[in-house]
């Protein structure tokens, strides 16, 4: 099933989930987990963090989602980062923070850029949603040294909705 990133960002839904909706409904709507914190120790249904690719559900003791994470990295090494479960994602994890902001002006939807503690962009939009931004790091090798390089560009982690 293909999801709208849009509607995640402006009304924190994800299909027919949103925060609060249970591991039934989960597993109704998506079907089994790929993998899950505690696993192969723990079932499923006993761990509080459910995959699906890309996405990551957090639930609480009463097994109700309190946080849904997309991240935006090539978890499954086939170069489709999120194309795979968003049917209107044009983001990759080389998007700048710049980028992602003029999508959101695009579409209509508010938001504020701030910084976190260690410098990194972060955008808030109203309803609880994060999106975290990084700067990449490379590092420039010499016979003689090795020199950390860090990038002026942010570029974009992950979306956090809670």
């Amino acid at each position: 099933m293909l999801y709208d990133l849009k509607t995640l960002l402006s009304d924190q839904k994800l299909g027919e989930l949103c925060l609060g909706a249970s591991m039934s409904q989960v597993l109704e709507a998506i079907g089994m987990p790929t993998s899950w914190e505690g696993q192969p120790t723990l079932t499923h249904y006993e761990s509080t963090i459910w995959v699906f690719g890309h996405l990551q559900f957090i639930f609480n003791k009463n097994r109700h989602i309190v946080k849904i994470a997309v991240h935006f990295d090539d978890r499954q090494g086939n170069g489709n980062e999120c194309r795979d479960q968003f049917s209107d994602v044009v983001f990759a994890p080389q998007t700048t923070i710049e980028q992602f902001s003029e999508y959101l002006s695009a579409n209509g939807i508010s938001f504020d850029r701030e910084q976190d503690e260690y410098g990194n962009g972060v955008i808030q939009i109203p309803g609880g949603v994060t999106v975290a931004f990084k700067r990449k790091t490379d590092f420039e090798r010499s016979v003689a040294e090795e020199k950390r390089v860090i990038s002026e560009d942010e570029l974009l982690v992950s979306v956090i909705v809670q």
